[in-house]
């Protein structure tokens, strides 16, 4: 239990702030509404982060028994009202996950769908692979020299171009704040370069989002922190490099108990947080301007292992043009699908993918909206070699980790045309019925 922090939170701010309800600040309440979602059924106090479950709309995912080693992830149902906000929950929350010592950061990997997890006060760092049950990777935090305890983090958006994709951590109760870079490991989750202190935050930070461009009142470089011992929601101006200002400081949600978790909704840009202790609550602040997403499917070619092993390459670009405005890796949901924020403005622009072994697919001329836009793609498979053409090199590659499965010497995953976890006859047979095919510029 936390009563560490509990103690410490009434010490720091009394009961003031509580005692007044909760509200968003009025220098903000002219453009943003509040409503408290209340508990969600079945999950066991304290609550911990919160986030839709990847490659849904209406799955949330949220800790509790949080700071315990008997700590869960618990996964809900969400309604939306005709506007596309989330209004409430649907039946009970059930047990999806081990997550013991969870805390006030649990936030998506967007290239690889890795759920990366705050573990407090513990100061590690958990990671899960889509469908894992347990970590599939600790990393020990203070062997790295941060300090007692990791509570939060969240991974710079792509209107930071200086820091896109690069890792926040934060700590409670003394506030640092860290950047960091992701390692892949070569097993599917991450190493982390040494975290470098940035600043120093006030409040008890537990939960960090970006606020998404374009909404009122705010830059287009800013940064709302639930902060624990405060019993609030701040908003703080960054840097070109996604860190806070300290001096910046402003309330923007007061009354509250124990702010803990925080992420943004993806289809409204609606702020989400959870508290931790007295009420146990999930809350909704509208006002935020709405994400504009490219989503859709991937037909892949002559495959039939699971599409969630794959990993692709999303290019959006001016039409005409082979030079990508923004690039992004991501992985594949289980349906095939995919999903990812962009920050391009309105418009229309070419939007190019390229997973692994299959040749490049161009969509022409595709209309960017306010929301972002449904792309779908189909893309055949057989470049083994990556070069986005299926010739006689890919031969030379599939034959030589030709009868290889995985663990073997010669085992190459791009020669597993079909996604059986072998390099067979069958992969042969894709690569040449589309030998000598070219994927698009």
């Amino acid at each position: 239990m936390r009563i560490a922090k509990l103690s410490i939170a009434v010490l720091a701010v009394g009961l003031g702030p509580w005692a007044t309800g909760q509200n968003v600040h009025p220098d903000y309440a002219g453009s943003y509404s509040l409503l408290n979602l209340g508990n969600v059924p079945n999950v066991p106090f304290n609550y911990g982060g919160l986030t839709l479950k990847r490659g849904t709309t209406d799955r949330l995912l949220i800790g509790g028994a949080a700071n315990q080693i008997g700590g869960g992830m618990y996964e809900i149902g969400v309604t939306r009202d005709g506007q596309g906000h989330i209004n409430g929950f649907v039946g009970t929350a059930t047990y999806v996950a081990n997550l013991e010592y969870n805390d006030g950061g649990l936030t998506y990997h967007n290239g690889s769908g890795v759920l990366f997890a705050s573990r407090w006060p513990v100061n590690a760092l958990g990671q899960y692979k889509p469908g894992s049950f347990n970590p599939d990777k600790i990393i020990d935090l203070a062997g790295l020299n941060v300090a007692q305890s990791h509570a939060a983090l969240q991974f710079v958006p792509s209107n930071f171009p200086a820091a896109a994709g690069r890792l926040k951590l934060s700590s409670w109760a003394g506030g640092e704040f860290y950047d960091c870079a992701l390692i892949p490991d070569g097993l599917g989750t991450f190493d982390i370069t040494v975290p470098q202190l940035r600043t120093t935050l006030g409040g008890g930070p537990e939960g960090i989002i970006y606020v998404p461009p374009g909404s009122p009142l705010f830059g287009s470089r800013d940064m709302l922190v639930s902060e624990y011992s405060a019993g609030m929601v701040a908003h703080y101006e960054c840097d070109a490099n996604g860190d806070p200002d300290v001096l910046s400081r402003r309330t923007f949600v007061e009354g509250l108990f124990g702010a803990e978790g925080a992420f943004v909704d993806p289809l409204t840009g609606d702020f989400l947080f959870s508290t931790f202790g007295s009420g146990n609550e999930v809350f909704v602040v509208r006002g935020f301007a709405s994400q504009r997403l490219i989503s859709g499917d991937v037909d892949l070619q002559d495959f039939f292992g699971d599409p969630q092993s794959i990993q692709a390459t999303l290019e959006i670009r001016n039409v005409g043009s082979t030079t990508p405005i923004e690039s992004h890796t991501i992985a594949l949901f289980a349906s095939s699908g995919y999903s990812v924020v962009t920050s391009v403005s309105p418009g229309t622009y070419d939007i190019a993918i390229k997973p692994n072994h299959w040749l490049r697919h161009k969509r022409g001329s595709i209309a960017v909206g306010t929301t972002g836009a449904t792309v779908d793609f189909s893309v055949a498979n057989g470049d083994v070699d990556e070069d986005n053409e299926i010739t006689i090199g890919d031969y030379a590659q599939l034959s030589a980790a030709f009868g290889s499965v995985p663990g073997d010497g010669n085992w190459n995953a791009l020669a597993d045309l079909e996604g059986d976890l072998e390099v067979t006859i069958g992969d042969y047979a894709i690569l040449s019925q589309n030998f000598g095919m070219l994927g698009d510029d």
